[in-house]
């Protein structure tokens, strides 16, 4: 029987990703968005979409948590489902700038939540 590298690969990380504490996994699914936009704007131009569209994934992942959470309306739920929305509507192109301008998000956030992760540590 062969084993399939790329499947355990993926299942392994998967995992990684499942057993991480929420507030670890939050910051760890924002550094992933950053860095496959980053990587999306550097690399082949038919790895684009796909990259985008595994991040636009774990937006739509996010969106529900947050909506889920954030029951009573407050501000920073608020302000996050606005800006995850955003970048989403951002990323359905696949240009440049509308890739540029996701990433200076991406980083305010990705940075926020690394801040916040390692303060609760």
């Amino acid at each position: 029987m062969r084993v399939d590298i790329k499947t355990v690969s993926s299942y392994y990380k998967q995992m990684q990703i499942e057993t991480l504490p929420q507030y670890n996994r939050v910051a760890f699914l924002h550094e992933t968005m950053y860095n496959t936009v980053r990587q999306a704007i550097m690399g082949e131009k038919k790895d684009i979409r796909n990259r985008l569209d595994s991040v636009q994934d774990i937006l739509v992942q996010l969106i529900s948590v947050v909506k889920k959470d954030g029951e009573e309306e407050n501000e920073i739920a608020a302000g996050l489902l606005l800006l995850y929305d955003y970048i989403y509507t951002k990323l359905e192109n696949s240009d440049t700038v509308s890739m540029n301008e996701s990433l200076e998000i991406l980083s305010v956030l990705h940075e926020t939540f690394d801040k916040l992760m390692k303060k609760r540590v």
